[in-house]
């Protein structure tokens, strides 16, 4: 049996966006992220091995994130909500089977990832 499992974060960052008409000065945003990974059911514990680790794995990435720039925290990455999404992505990816992320910015806009 093969299931999805989300860990859902949260946090609140500055960003700005060269250029943009309403994003062209630093200011902040509250952020959520929800990565989904495929896992397996393990019947013996009756649960998704895994999941445990993806939600500690996320809520740290939102712990380094709170309270900071995303450009001098994401360096690479757009401090947009789809560089949230890849940079997300690209930390998790070698531990995980991430099926997609999904970034919200203070739950007006959503960018997903698959």
């Amino acid at each position: 049996m093969e299931l999805t499992v989300t860990a859902i974060g949260r946090f609140s960052s500055s960003h700005e966006v060269p250029g943009h008409a309403r994003c062209g000065r630093l200011h902040g945003h509250r952020w959520t992220v929800s990565v989904t990974i495929r896992a397996g059911m393990d019947p013996a514990i009756g649960f998704a091995p895994g999941g445990d680790l993806l939600m500690d794995a996320v809520r740290d990435l939102c712990r380094e994130l709170d309270y900071d720039d995303l450009a001098t925290m994401l360096p690479g990455s757009p401090a947009t909500p789809e560089g949230v999404a890849y940079a997300f992505r690209e930390r998790l990816a070698m531990t995980f089977k991430i099926v997609q992320v999904e970034v919200t910015m203070d739950d007006e806009l959503t960018v997903t990832l698959r």
